[in-house]
């Protein structure tokens, strides 16, 4: 099974922020549709300053298991490039067994 999960991205700054990428995704992390902001996301490849926009991860396990990552975007910040990192775990649970 999977989860996904919709992760909101603030520009809390006073410039815009702009190339923004994501770099750190790993397996059972990922965009759902394959790339970013994930299908149903909203962010770009620029945020205004004091806009939000939203990211839409998906986490897939195989087998019973706790994961971590990070989802780390890079992006210029109006004076030089710099990287967000935000920690993200998923746990996956046994599945349902009808007999």
């Amino acid at each position: 099974g999977f989860r996904d999960n919709t992760f909101t991205v603030t520009n809390s700054g006073a410039s815009v922020a702009s190339s923004i990428s994501e770099v750190g995704l790993a397996a059972p992390f990922s965009f759902v549709g394959g790339g970013y902001p994930g299908t149903g996301g909203t962010c770009g490849a620029t945020i205004a300053a004091g806009a939000t926009c939203t990211l839409v991860i998906r986490y897939a396990p195989i087998g019973v298991a706790t994961h971590s990552d990070t989802i780390d975007l890079n992006y210029n910040n109006g004076a030089l490039a710099t990287t967000a990192v935000r920690n993200i775990q998923g746990q996956a649970g046994a599945p349902a067994l009808l007999t």
